[in-house]
């Protein structure tokens, strides 16, 4: 155990700082078009292009992102490398587009699920209370303190100088 102090972790975190700021976006795409969206994937936001190898009919190609990963403008850059490649039959891949990815998801089944489970909490209570007006305020003091649980550690979290 003496082998391994405090200073070994800041060489992990370095170490990790350093390959997760090189991580390219992955772009797949049939061979007949690669040369077409290597040019096309050049966009703002992408330092540069380059074919990485190929086969079985699919050419992998790599696009360095200007921008760190996982940061909004490295997920820009993705959606105009997307955007610059749309038709081609290619697809856009790496760290980044699967956050991106990922988030996307993420909010557009908040946006379903949120509502949906509320909507049968309520029909419970008011299936087991018989009473419209109780299960309406019992199924507001749970939003209500949802959000109050969430602001309040909001403002831990800020106090204690996370972002």
């Amino acid at each position: 155990m003496a082998a391994v102090d405090a200073r070994p972790r800041w060489i992990w975190i370095g170490t990790a700082a350093v390959l997760a700021s090189s991580e390219p976006a992955d772009i797949y795409v049939a061979d007949a078009q690669a040369g077409t969206v290597l040019k096309a994937a050049k966009v703002d936001g992408v330092t540069s292009t380059a074919r990485d190898r190929s086969a079985g009919g699919y050419t992998h190609l790599t696009a360095v992102l200007t921008a760190e990963p996982d940061t909004p403008a490295a997920r820009d850059a993705i959606t105009r490398v997307r955007d610059a490649v749309k038709g081609s039959g290619a697809v856009v891949g790496g760290q980044t587009a699967v956050a991106l990815d990922t988030s996307r998801a993420q909010g557009d089944e908040e946006l379903l699920l949120i509502p949906l489970i509320l909507a049968v909490v309520l029909i419970m209570l008011v299936l087991l209370l018989r009473a419209l007006t109780a299960s309406l305020l019992l199924i507001a003091s749970v939003v209500l303190s949802y959000g109050a649980a969430l602001g309040l550690a909001g403002l831990l979290y800020r106090a204690l100088g996370h972002p």
